[in-house]
């Protein structure tokens, strides 16, 4: 492993033989459709990002990683979202199922919107440099529709 760009094969013992697994070439952006945005990948069906069809809210910590925290759910705080996604430019760069990053708490400590919270790191070289002038939009996505996250504290990037 080298600085930059390393190529990287996945292995695994199928009946005793050596088998590579095949990668993936789908990517997922945002795209401009009918007056407002989707989130696109090729091969499946568009997301539609509607505003108001969820809630919550993301801030940015910076140390040897950005670290990513906040909640997201349905409008009425009573259902969690699948999945959270990070774009930089339209392109996306991140996307978890909201239960792989949901923090852990100690007993009794308390957390606003604890049940919808969710927590993770990405390294900077995943990111541009804050200030920079690209975006860094982060959204949810619940049953199929997709609403941009409320940005807090001293949000970092560019979101519009």
């Amino acid at each position: 492993m080298h600085d930059g760009r390393n190529a990287v094969s996945v292995f695994v013992v199928h009946d005793g033989q050596l088998e590579e697994l095949k990668g993936s070439s789908v990517t997922t952006t945002i795209q401009a459709r009918g007056g407002g945005e989707v989130i696109g990948s090729s091969g499946r069906k568009a997301i539609p990002v509607r505003a108001q069809a969820l809630r919550g809210l993301v801030h940015v910590t910076s140390g040897q990683n950005y670290t990513f925290t906040g909640w997201a759910s349905n409008q009425r705080l009573s259902a969690k979202v699948d999945t959270v996604m990070v774009f930089v430019d339209r392109e996306q760069v991140f996307a978890s199922k909201l239960s792989l990053i949901q923090p852990h708490t100690m007993l009794g400590q308390a957390v606003p919107h604890q049940k919808f919270a969710f927590e993770f790191e990405l390294p900077p070289a995943l990111l541009p440099k804050p200030g920079s002038g690209h975006k860094v939009r982060v959204f949810a996505v619940r049953h199929g529709v997709a609403a941009e996250l409320r940005y807090g504290g001293s949000y970092p990037w560019h979101t519009h």
